[in-house]
């Protein structure tokens, strides 16, 4: 197959040129959509692509994808940029190129209106509670005209109502084709245009949940694809991990509760041992939770050691198990016959954890506990079959690209995570001039991160730049104890607006945080990525600590113990590359744009003190460093 010359698009006379004022022509974008166009051309293969924020990304393996007539499926870590792709980079290239294709966005079936779910378990809930009337109201007049059934056009509704989980199936409660509501079904409308598309653009979720879906046996959710893209691929390896899990939840538990009584109260003969299960079960259930009190991370066997937990657990399996041979005997009825799968399933993954049997050479099996909640997990251990997949000659020709993947131009952490051992990687410098952009301030004299006094230097040296720089800062911080503990000093110290993860919802945040034109923002884990703020408003990031994975962490520990017996250096192989990855990210949010101008301060003294410190430094992007204030504070005065 022979493609039109993808790196001349994006250069000087091309149409992307000619079309857009703003465009610039840029080597790196260029030479990463030659290095696709020859991938797609040779028919087979993947290709790891490690390309800097400014590249252009987007377009370069879009404009080759795209003109190469084959089905492309394009999957994000984030709605955000599974969003921006769609509605905004997907139609510039087409009108660009002048291609006429049949595009498609396909988000997880969570984010879909269930109309019987509407009817009856949200419509049972409002009439229990009379103040969710009005939002009800909004939400039935809103299933009258939307055309997508996306739940997330619904401004009114906020993120933590007690609607949301009424408002949409699971794979475990939908009624499929004997639901009254099939013809008119907003998921699978999205699904059946999903499968007719020639571009189809998802999250990294949803790709994952089809991979199971064909795995068990119950078709296919996405269509087979010639062109696999993975954006943000930085995050796969715990998307991945997550999403090949198998995990039992108490909510789940409870909801399989509340939905069975929903059936039960709306039916005209109900039946009365299943009435008594439920409460059996429900009483049992608050008696587990009751046990956890406190967040905590376990293995398994580690938890059972506390043998009140262990019958607790016992106890709840059994009483699932008898309600699960009542479900069984009614499941002619479609909803009954779910129920049962339901509860199935919970006995099933609740007994393997219970004794003990799951396969412990694939799977690590531990639980997530926190006040009055719990959640059973099995991890995969590897992602053997993932990395078989992508270097299947027969599989799609598959590019995985992201601004972070490497540790000082060593792709090894990466190509191990997904078990790829024979994929071409390339990385690719910054098209930034961070000698002129930016300053990487390094504090000298700085205690290490886990002594005592760390925390009233770290804000004192904060306080100071944040002055400097007028605000417009955000302060990242690798805990959420440490983030809250800032809040009130900061927000006592300090005369700009203070916004902390939390308040709003992230999106708000960021809007306000632009708005304000002067704001500190706090936040943990979820700012160190996928936040895009351009321009003067963000003109300082503030980063604690290195942000080294916590070592409790149980599956962390499995992982680590699996290497050590593999003879690996489990820091040098895995902990240092993983969060150097997760460190450039958040250096990552300050310069956005070749116009932006900023500092970055790092609290940590390991840089200085660390062998690995060196290693670190090399795998940044190539911004000055000083420890020198009086160079911080002349810098300051030009941002």
């Amino acid at each position: 197959m022979r493609l039109p010359d993808s790196a001349h698009f994006l250069g000087p006379d091309g149409p992307f040129a000619a079309k857009l004022d703003h465009f610039r022509p840029r080597q790196q974008q260029q030479e990463m959509a030659d290095c696709i166009e020859s991938l797609i051309t040779r028919g087979e293969g993947a290709f790891i692509a490690e390309s800097p924020t400014g590249t252009g990304k987007t377009l370069a393996y879009l404009t080759p994808s795209i003109s190469a007539n084959q089905t492309v499926i394009v999957s994000t870590a984030t709605r955000h940029l599974q969003d921006q792709i769609f509605y905004k980079d997907l139609p510039l290239v087409l009108d660009t190129l002048n291609l006429r294709k049949k595009v498609c966005l396909l988000k997880g079936r969570s984010n879909y209106l269930c109309l019987h779910r509407l009817h009856t378990h949200a419509a049972l809930e409002v009439n229990k509670n009379n103040k969710l009337d009005e939002i009800y109201s909004q939400i039935c007049d809103w299933s009258n005209t939307t055309v997508s059934g996306d739940i997330n056009e619904i401004e009114q509704l906020e993120e933590t109502s007690r609607l949301r989980p009424l408002l949409t199936s699971t794979s475990d409660n939908c009624l499929g084709s004997e639901c009254g509501h099939f013809d008119t079904c907003f998921v699978r409308k999205a699904r059946q245009k999903a499968l007719e598309a020639d571009v189809l653009v998802v999250n990294h979720h949803l790709y994952f949940a089809n991979l199971l879906l064909k795995e068990d046996g119950f078709g296919q959710l996405l269509p087979e694809s010639e062109i696999l893209i993975f954006d943000e691929a930085h995050a796969l390896p715990e998307i991945a991990s997550n999403q090949l899990s198998r995990r039992l939840s108490s909510r789940q538990i409870a909801q399989l509760i509340s939905d069975l009584n929903t059936k039960l109260v709306l039916e005209t003969n109900s039946v009365d041992e299943l009435f008594e299960s439920m409460q059996k079960l429900d009483k049992q259930l608050m008696a587990v939770v009751r046990l956890f009190s406190k967040s905590e991370k376990l293995d398994i066997e580690q938890l059972f050691e506390n043998q009140q937990i262990k019958h607790g657990f016992e106890q709840l399996l059994q009483i699932v198990e008898e309600l699960t041979l009542q479900l069984k005997a009614l499941d002619d009825d479609r909803e009954y016959s779910l129920f049962y799968q339901r509860s199935l399933y919970i006995a099933e993954l609740l007994g393997e954890c219970v004794f003990l049997e799951h396969e412990k050479d694939k799977y690590f099996c531990w639980i997530d506990a926190a006040d009055m909640r719990f959640i059973l997990q099995q991890t995969p251990i590897q992602l053997d079959e993932f990395g078989d997949r992508l270097s299947d000659p027969m599989g799609p020709v598959t590019v995985l690209v992201s601004a972070t993947l490497s540790s000082a131009g060593d792709f090894s952490y990466f190509h191990n995570q997904l078990a790829l051992s024979t994929v071409d990687s390339k990385s690719w410098s910054s098209p930034f001039d961070f000698a002129r952009q930016c300053r990487l301030y390094l504090p000298q004299r700085f205690p290490d991160p886990r002594s005592a006094e760390f925390g009233e230097i770290l804000l004192a040296e904060a306080i100071k730049l944040i002055q400097v720089c007028n605000g417009r800062t955000f302060f990242l911080f690798t805990s959420h104890l440490a983030m809250e503990r800032a809040y009130p000093e900061l927000s006592a110290q300090i005369a700009y607006p203070i916004l902390k993860q939390g308040q709003r919802p992230k999106h708000e945040l960021i809007e306000q945080f632009n708005q304000l034109g002067n704001a500190v923002l706090l936040g943990t884990s979820s700012f160190w990525e996928g936040v895009d703020v351009k321009g003067p408003n963000l003109s300082c990031v503030i980063i604690d600590k290195l942000p080294f994975a916590s070592p409790d962490d149980p599956v962390l520990k499995a992982k680590l113990k699996r290497m050590e017996q593999n003879q690996q250096n489990p820091f040098m192989h895995y902990q240092l590359p993983q969060m150097i990855i997760a460190l450039k990210q958040g250096i990552g949010r300050l310069i956005r744009d070749e116009n932006d101008k900023g500092i970055i301060m790092i609290a940590d003294a390991r840089l200085r003190t660390k062998a690995y410190g060196k290693r670190v430094l090399a795998s940044l992007p190539s911004i000055p460093i000083t420890s020198d204030w009086q160079q911080i504070e002349s810098f300051a005065q030009t941002l």
